[in-house]
């Protein structure tokens, strides 16, 4: 349902039945770079209502477009 990308590596990714996969591809070598949880659905949705709320679209070089609650 959801991604968010902190740095090109470190990704949150937010799933309709609560679940919650953390990658952190920065990781140095014997440190675990994924953690999975459970948290209950009306936080994703939360999140998302937010980000359509406050966010601003950015059209990347690529052609993808993100959404974010930075401002200049």
């Amino acid at each position: 349902m959801l991604v968010l990308r902190f740095a090109e590596a470190w990704i949150v990714e937010f799933y309709a039945d609560g679940t919650v996969a953390a990658y952190n591809g920065y990781a140095s070598g014997g440190t675990k770079e994924d953690a999975y949880y459970v948290i209950p659905s009306h936080i994703i949705k939360n999140l998302i209502s937010y980000i359509d709320t406050n966010g601003i679209p950015h059209e990347l070089g690529d052609g993808a477009i993100s959404t974010s609650t930075f401002h200049k």
